[in-house]
């Protein structure tokens, strides 16, 4: 009771009062701490916590709340984050590092080795300074580029393809739609084009080209080799062959089909109208089932018609020329070899013999023969009809060329009828041998004498 009563036991409780209050005010504060902490169970900090000196766990440790490191952060072993991190200055990795989730890089994403990703990787952009390696897909939105080389081991499906430079495909290139080439594109191996092949300009192709179906050409098509056109060679337009053109089966033109140097053709066969501006030379059998026109002049070893022939010029045989039925011609026909009939013949026109005309038979005139040369007749010779002679001789030296006269023989003149039989042969006369009624041949003749001076002489016998 002295206790409570004396002045000493209250200043001793006030003070302890106050020290415990200034303890409680401190520790609801900031508390600073200028040498380590180590705690042997678990060190709760409920609200910020500077860590100045930096946080060095050797064991597990969870930040419930946010953990700012304005410095380093490392970790020797796993460090989990369960919510989202943001990674102002960078994220810099000294050995092997796993994002279990999303990893969202908001500027460059740099590895020093290999970067496995796991699952899909959006890149805004993706610039390799080395050799990189995709295993899996790699699906590109934008412009895909490779400042090198860009190896893909597998299938790639390109939306489009665009190589500003010099690119190379070592395997199988598949494309579904255009496939254009600035410059020049080279092919190693076969090529397939099912959906066709378009150039719109200059193409060259240096080995084979194979076309399965329509081959066409809006200008003009160069093949620098051989070229084997095994269904057909079909051309809607003007076309040149500048070299050889070899065609094994049937060669067509619904046009023109011009050819500028020689042509060796197997046979020529025309179902239409042909012209032929130049020489044509047909080594074998030349045909033509209609009308075949010759501007020029044609030289023929031979010529045999099948059916009617017109030759609207000149005709030239410098052999033999033979008809196996009629030969009409139009016009005048000169035959300087002369004219040898094996069979009957028949002259419609004028026909002018300026040297001999022979007959091994019959030759029968309907119409006027005019012999300005003459008549000479080596044996038996009839003629039917009138015969007008302006000057007639038989030559013989004995009567037995005789000249036949069925009917009678009328020498008429415009002026004095002139019978003139005369002998050129001194000491000859000439003499008439007439048959008269009794049967008896009767020689008149002219003779000069003593007793007969001028007179006819007419006696039984022939002329001798």
């Amino acid at each position: 009771m002295k206790l409570f009563k004396s002045k000493d036991f209250y200043s001793v409780a006030l003070a302890v009062m106050i020290s415990l209050a200034v303890v409680a005010v401190s520790v609801s504060a900031a508390t600073t701490i200028s040498t380590s902490i180590s705690t042997g169970g678990t060190f709760d900090v409920t609200g910020l916590s500077t860590l100045t000196g930096g946080f060095i766990s050797s064991a597990s440790s969870t930040v419930s709340g946010a953990l700012t490191a304005a410095s380093y952060l490392g970790a020797s072993s796993t460090a989990g984050f369960t919510g989202l991190s943001s990674l102002y200055g960078g994220f810099i990795s000294a050995a092997s590092s796993t994002a279990v989730s999303t990893l969202t890089v908001g500027g460059v994403f740099q590895a020093s080795s290999t970067a496995l990703v796991g699952g899909l990787s959006t890149l805004t952009g993706f610039l390799s300074t080395a050799s990189s390696t995709v295993h899996s897909t790699l699906n590109v939105s934008g412009v895909f580029q490779a400042s090198s080389t860009a190896l893909v081991g597998g299938l790639s499906t390109l939306t489009g393809f665009l190589s500003t430079a010099s690119s190379t495909v070592h395997s199988t290139l598949n494309v579904s739609g255009v496939f254009q080439a600035s410059s020049t594109a080279l092919v190693g191996s076969l090529a397939s084009l099912y959906g066709g092949f378009i150039s719109s300009a200059s193409s060259t192709v240096s080995g084979a080209l194979t076309a399965a179906s329509y081959l066409g050409a809006s200008s003009t098509a160069g093949f620098t080799g051989l070229s084997s056109l095994y269904g057909g060679f079909i051309s809607a337009a003007s076309s040149t062959a500048v070299s050889t053109l070899t065609v094994g089966g049937v060669f067509q033109a619904s046009s023109t089909a011009l050819v500028g140097g020689l042509s060796t053709l197997t046979g020529f066969l025309s179902t239409a109208s042909s012209t032929v501006h130049s020489t044509l030379n047909v080594s074998g059998v030349f045909q033509a089932s209609s009308t075949a026109l010759v501007g020029g002049l044609s030289t023929l070893t031979g010529f045999l018609s099948t059916a009617s022939s017109t030759v609207h010029s000149t005709l030239n045989v410098s052999g033999v020329f033979q008809a196996s039925s009629t030969a009409l011609v139009g016009s005048l026909a000169s035959l300087y070899g002369g004219f040898i009939s094996s069979a009957s013949s028949t002259v419609s026109g004028a026909l002018t013999a300026a040297s001999y005309l022979g007959a091994s038979s019959t030759a029968g005139f309907t119409g006027l023969s005019s012999l300005y040369g003459g008549f000479i007749s080596a044996a038996s010779s009839t003629v039917s009809s009138n015969l007008n002679v302006t000057t007639f001789g038989v030559a013989s030296s004995t009567p037995a060329k005789a000249v036949g006269v069925t009917g009678s023989a009328i020498i008429t003149s415009t002026g004095t009828t002139t019978v003139n039989l005369e002998a050129t042969t001194a000491g000859q006369g000439s003499c008439i041998q007439l048959t008269g009624t009794d049967g008896v041949n009767y020689a008149v003749y002219a003779t000069a004498s003593s007793t007969n001076t001028g007179r006819l002489v007419v006696e039984v016998g022939r002329c001798n």
